[in-house]
C-alpha cells in the first residue's frame, strides 16, 4: 500500500464515513420528526447512500490494491477540496 493509498483509506474512514452517517441520522431524526419524509429528504437520502456506496467501492479498490497512483492523487486532492469547501460554508 501507497502513502497515497494509506492517506485515502484513512480519510475516507475516519472522516468521510462518519460524516456520511451522521448526514443520513440527520435526515431520519427530521424524518420521526415530520413523520413523513420530504422530497428533499428523499434525495438526500438517496444521494448520501450513493455516495457511501461510490467511497465503499474505492475503499474496495485500495483493499484490493486496484487504485492506480494517479488516480489515488486525484482522489485524494479532491475529497480534500471537498471537505474544505464543506468547512467553509
Amino acid at each position: 500500500m501507497t502513502e497515497c493509498t494509506k492517506k485515502l483509506k484513512e480519510l475516507i474512514e475516519d472522516t468521510i464515513f462518519p460524516d456520511i452517517e451522521d448526514a443520513i441520522d440527520d435526515v431520519f431524526e427530521a424524518i420521526a420528526n415530520n413523520k413523513k419524509p420530504s422530497k428533499e429528504q428523499e434525495e438526500m437520502l438517496k444521494e448520501m447512500n450513493e455516495m457511501r456506496e461510490d467511497f465503499q467501492e474505492i475503499l474496495e479498490d485500495i483493499n484490493n490494491d486496484k487504485l492506480e497512483e494517479d488516480e489515488c492523487k486525484e482522489l485524494l486532492q479532491e475529497i480534500t477540496q471537498m471537505i474544505k469547501e464543506m468547512e467553509s460554508e
